[in-house]
């Protein structure tokens, strides 16, 4: 089989913005936004891919104390390596790690609790993959933990 334009190549860039889904558990009323996240990777050869990805969420609980609103924010910045092991004229298939920096930070909202956050290096893995729509945009979904999901879907960009 040729390749096909749709095919990533030595030297494309790829740029995907996602959400996640069945991430932290929340409970005791708090309201967790969707895990989303932005992430650029470099095709080195026909079997690995280079990057970098930028994952936020952010919690809420409502009246948590004194009337007062508590939020958690999380941000994950990582290095983002993936393994190719099939690339088709539609679609692609890859495994992956990603290694950063984890940061999250209380806010208690005025109710006299001290506000804090805490780092440290986060990690994750995964498995997932592209169908390509067209030449330059495709689906991407992956399965693992790689940010504050189990499960993620975006659109990615071929540049």
């Amino acid at each position: 089989m040729g390749l096909s334009q749709a095919q990533v190549v030595t030297g494309n860039s790829l740029i995907t913005a996602k959400i996640g889904f069945g991430g932290n558990y929340v409970g005791g009323g708090a309201k967790a936004g969707l895990p989303m996240g932005l992430q650029y990777e470099y095709q080195l050869n026909d079997k690995f891919r280079l990057g970098a990805s930028l994952d936020y969420q952010s919690t809420k609980l409502a009246n948590a104390w004194a009337g007062k609103d508590w939020k958690w924010t999380l941000l994950f910045a990582s290095v983002v390596g993936n393994y190719v092991f099939v690339n088709d004229a539609k679609y692609d298939a890859y495994v992956g790690a990603k290694l950063g920096y984890v940061n999250v930070s209380f806010d208690d909202g005025g109710s006299g609790l001290p506000s804090t956050s805490s780092s440290g290096v986060g990690y994750g893995g995964h498995v997932g993959g592209h169908y390509w729509f067209t030449n330059s945009l495709g689906l991407n979904a992956e399965v693992g933990y790689s940010s504050f999901s189990i499960a993620n879907v975006g659109l990615t960009f071929k540049l």
